[in-house]
């Protein structure tokens, strides 16, 4: 025991460090307890010494149990892992624990020593990374799905989007509100409850809001209303009294703008009773959410009263547009923060980290690496409105002659062969022309079945729509192809035939080309078959209307 006893001695040399050090004996019961382990836990030396570990600090073993860290220690003398522990306040920690075998001068087991290291603030700091990255992803895939939504779903879509958002916030209702009568009146317009015989959507139908004066007015100038406690709304005539007549708690309140005009309100609310912390980050994404909501509502507008609101219609899908590309651009920078710190996190805690551990990490890499793809392809999709360039003469074939110039390595690599035929001029965007036919080749190139080399052509030929000449390219390759069935659904936003494993990509490739064809009047179709290559046929004028010109 003398060794024991020695290491009881010393432990009081190691209370300066800010980790826990812990004796014990065979039987794990505690002869040894560091300041440290104090600070940590919240039992002090006397406390402790001579009861077992167990009792005093619960824990859990993550990625193995109990039963098998400790043989595993007593096979090996030694052990080290990540364990979620529990102080006596009852609070639990995440902490890397460290333990050795102690032998006496026989070498015969005699007690264990163990360092533990708090690292609850690592693992918070990489579950905020996750959850914000998750978060943004989810914004920006909303964003994309509502440009390009029809009118007639719109109210589906924005039910569905209140019902994903409210069960990721821990939300049980969520609700639209917009106001009539220049803000005298309002009316719930689409809501979603956890339970449904809870709604309250029919109480709230162009309800005056004459006691609701205050509310309005911190609307309007643009103030989020965030009530965690019931307190929050003693100054609130009206909304206080709601809350009590239903029992809520905890509420958040998000106004809409159309145009620098107050429309309405973005509303969440936690479980009856139960009060919430709305986290700063969670009102950053609904502010944003409110954005894609006025516009797919506006839109919807538009289109019901087409005749009258012909020229609102167009506003309205223009702004959509450009939100993809604010929204998107704006995401950069808190995703580049993510992507360092991530590797950061790599570099320099990495080797502390165990296999479970390194897996969250690397996934939070790959999704990080991930939602910068969809991000640029994003920005290149809205850019085709917002960074359009007026229309001019333009050589097809030297435009194809550059991007092969541009591939070439690529091209290489896979030892494919591009053939073009000699292709006309036409009035197009000579930019929007080259993004378009970089995307075919790069999307033939990648698409090529195993040990086939891919072989690319390109040719053009005038044919004869509507009574109206146009250019028809076609672009075929010899590789794995799809079925026809799905020779529309290639051209839409975020479509994949294939998972991310097997071909890189956003998903947006072949929308950015239908996009760019729609743009310059034209049109673009996919022929293939499984196994069999595939031909995307192009139809453009060879000359753009006076109209065209306005680059709508």
């Amino acid at each position: 025991m003398n060794v024991l006893l020695n290491l009881e001695q010393q432990i009081s040399l190691l209370d300066s460090l800010r980790d826990a050090v812990i004796i014990t004996d065979m039987q794990y019961v505690i002869q040894g307890w560091n300041a440290g382990a104090a600070t940590m836990y919240g039992w002090e030396a006397e406390e402790v010494l001579g009861r077992p570990f167990a009792s005093v600090v619960p824990q859990e073993h993550i990625g193995i149990s109990r039963a098998e860290a400790i043989a595993r220690f007593l096979r090996d003398g030694h052990y080290e892992g990540e364990a979620v522990q529990t102080r006596r306040d009852g609070s639990q920690l995440s902490t890397w624990a460290k333990a050795t075998l102690l032998r006496n001068e026989k070498g015969d087991p005699m007690g264990v020593v163990a360092l533990n290291r708090d690292i609850t603030a690592r693992r918070q700091a990489e579950k905020a990374l996750s959850q914000r990255l998750e978060m943004e992803q989810f914004i920006a895939e909303i964003a994309a799905r509502f440009i390009n939504l029809p009118a007639n779903q719109v109210d589906d879509g924005i039910d569905g989007t209140l019902k994903l958002v409210a069960e990721m916030s821990g939300a049980v209702r969520s609700s639209v509100f917009l106001f009539h009568d220049n803000l005298a009146t309002l009316t719930n317009t689409h809501e979603w409850c956890a339970d449904p015989a809870d709604s309250l959507k029919a109480r709230a139908q162009n309800v005056a809001v004459r006691d609701l004066q205050l509310t309005m007015m911190r609307f309007a100038a643009g103030d989020n209303l965030i009530i965690s406690h019931a307190e929050d709304v003693e100054n609130l005539p009206g909304l206080n009294t709601w809350m009590a007549e239903f029992g809520f708690r905890a509420m958040l309140f998000v106004p809409m703008f159309y145009q620098g005009e107050l429309v309405g309100a973005l509303g969440f609310y936690g479980p009856v009773g139960v009060e919430m912390v709305w986290s700063d980050i969670w009102v950053t994404m609904l502010t944003l959410l409110t954005t894609v909501i006025v516009n797919a509502l506006w839109r919807k507008r538009a289109d019901e009263q087409m005749q009258a609101y012909a020229a609102e219609l167009q506003r309205s899908n223009n702004e959509l547009q450009e939100f993809a590309f604010v929204a998107s651009h704006d995401l950069q920078e808190p995703l580049r923060k993510i992507s360092t710190f991530a590797e950061r996190l790599h570099q320099r805690q990495g080797d502390r980290l165990d296999a479970r551990g390194l897996d969250y990490l690397q996934r939070l890499q790959r999704s990080s690496g991930r939602m910068q793809s969809l991000l640029d392809g994003l920005l290149l999709y809205s850019r085709v409105q917002t960074q359009a360039h007026a229309f001019r003469v333009v050589n097809l074939t030297d435009v194809w002659q550059g991007v092969v110039a541009d591939l070439e390595a690529h091209i290489e690599q896979v030892r494919g062969r591009v053939t073009i035929y000699p292709l006309p001029t036409i009035e197009a965007d000579a930019t929007q022309m080259r993004q378009l036919f970089q995307n075919l080749l790069h999307n033939a190139l990648k698409f090529h079945r195993p040990d086939v080399p891919p072989i690319v052509e390109v040719y053009g030929q005038q044919v004869e729509v509507d009574g109206r000449d146009l250019l028809e390219i076609r672009v075929s390759d010899n590789g794995i192809g799809f079925e026809p069935k799905y020779s529309e659904r290639i051209f839409g936003v975020f479509q994949r035939l294939h998972g991310r494993t097997d071909f890189e990509g956003s998903g947006l490739g072949l929308a950015i080309c239908r996009k760019i064809a729609l743009r310059h009047f034209g049109h673009i179709t996919a022929q293939s078959e499984p196994g069999k290559g595939t031909v995307f046929i192009v139809l453009l004028p060879f000359t753009q209307l006076p109209a065209s010109q306005k680059m709508i």
